[in-house]
């Protein structure tokens, strides 16, 4: 992906973050959204990968920034596996 491109897409995902709203109903009720008219696919896109690195506490086989190719992480266990000692 060429720089241009990653600053493109940087700006898109800021102006959604930016733009982003809560609103607390009668009843206590917590909902989110973009404003009338703008798009939250990019914040959406960001929260599901949150809550699956959370969830899980594993991004799998990562390679290492300046080490070389092919050098794998080891995987931390999933937190079930921790959970029930597998």
């Amino acid at each position: 992906m060429h720089a241009e491109t990653r600053s493109e897409n940087w700006e898109v995902l800021t102006a959604e973050l930016k733009r982003y709203e809560y609103e607390i109903g009668p009843t206590g009720q917590i909902s989110y959204r973009a404003p009338e008219g703008y798009h939250d696919d990019c914040v959406m896109a960001l929260a599901l990968a949150t809550h699956r690195r959370w969830e899980t506490q594993n991004c799998g086989n990562m390679l290492r920034v300046g080490v070389g190719r092919g050098v794998r992480m080891r995987r931390r266990p999933l937190r079930a596996e921790r959970e029930l000692g597998g």
